[in-house]
């Protein structure tokens, strides 16, 4: 059986130190331009959870958006965005009717519509309606191909720069 056809190809001369400096300076402006995506969605999901979209009554939604983290990998960069409230994604994406049973005790206490006071084994809720507040931060971001210009227009400042 004959041998593969290889091909090898170097770069050499003063374009490779240019290629080889680029490559040193890539991986960070790639981390630096993903940063700086990510904190414009923590704004605007920070703005929306601040009663624009979401009724603030205590404030620990907003509270529990975390800033975000960014690291470089092997391919790149990756970053995570934390929101720490448990009902946050069923702020986000609602929820279906359930039902809802005492953890203590035998019965609910609670005022009716018209003040007055009641108890039940269990109340069937009806649901919460979506409130997105993270998802049209994110899709603002990246609106027509916004992000991505912003990031290769990072990448090519990073480059030229070599």
């Amino acid at each position: 059986m004959p041998e593969p056809l290889q091909i090898r190809i170097g770069i050499t001369g003063p374009f490779r130190e240019k290629v080889l400096a680029a490559m040193q300076r890539i991986r960070p402006a790639m981390v630096g331009g993903l940063r700086d995506l990510l904190i414009d969605v923590t704004a605007k999901t920070t703005r929306r959870a601040s009663g624009s979209v979401v009724k603030v009554r205590t404030g620990h939604l907003r509270r529990t958006i975390s800033p975000p983290s960014v690291q470089e990998t092997s391919g790149g960069a990756a970053g995570e965005l934390t929101i720490g409230a448990k009902y946050a994604p069923h702020l986000e994406y609602g929820t279906r009717p359930y039902t809802i049973r005492p953890r203590r005790g035998k019965a609910l206490k609670f005022l009716d519509r018209s003040g007055k006071v009641r108890f039940a084994r269990s109340v069937r809720h009806p649901g919460l309606r979506p409130r997105p507040f993270f998802t049209p931060s994110w899709d603002e971001v990246m609106e027509g191909g916004r992000a991505r210009t912003r990031l290769a227009t990072i990448l090519k400042q990073t480059i030229n720069e070599s």
